[in-house]
């Protein structure tokens, strides 16, 4: 029974070893990748990335969710159809909505491009409702911005123009130039 034990012994010794051996490969070899690419050449992507700003008080300035984040190693995210809820209004929420949307290296604003739109739904049931091809978001200032032309449509009336400035804490819409107001009954 002893010439069992000792092949028993030596099976199991081989292949602790080999064991060993696998291992020490697999951490030496660990840094080798296998050949891929990352959409756009990015530097890694994200699908369906979740994104929260606090103000320094804590309260939620705003949510954005996107169907796919591109992170570039200059520090420039690229959005894939962002979904942002801004949380700054007094009454009610901000929904902006659009196509892309590009952060720039410093991610103090956000651009909007492509069929942006801006949505807030009103206590009374109106709504107001704004379209443009771009549009820049500067949460700290609590700034919606466009130098674009610009479709608001307001529970009263109708205002279009070249560029607005939008104040999402006190609900204030500027059209700034070539404004035209239409009133609705």
């Amino acid at each position: 029974m002893k010439p069992y034990l000792n092949i028993a012994l030596l099976v199991i010794g081989c292949l602790g070893v080999a064991a060993t051996l696998y291992g020490t490969c697999e951490f030496v070899n660990s840094d080798r990748q296998p050949p891929g690419s990352t959409p756009e050449n990015s530097q890694y992507y994200l699908i369906q990335p979740v994104t929260y700003k606090f103000d320094k008080k804590g309260q939620r300035v705003y949510k954005l969710i996107a169907k796919r984040s591109l992170y570039f190693q200059s520090g420039v995210i690229q959005i894939q159809q962002p979904n942002m809820r801004y949380a700054g209004a007094k009454k009610g929420q901000w929904h902006l909505t659009a196509k892309r949307g590009f952060v720039p290296a410093a991610h103090q604003r956000i651009r909007l491009n492509d069929q942006v739109e801006v949505v807030k739904h009103q206590a009374d049931g109106g709504k107001t409702h704004i379209k443009t091809d771009q549009a820049w978001v500067n949460p700290d200032q609590h700034l919606v911005t466009s130098s674009h032309y610009v479709r608001a449509d307001l529970p009263t009336h109708r205002l279009t123009g070249m560029g607005m400035r939008l104040n999402t804490q006190t609900d204030h819409l500027k059209v700034k130039n070539d404004a035209n107001v239409t009133y609705q009954q």
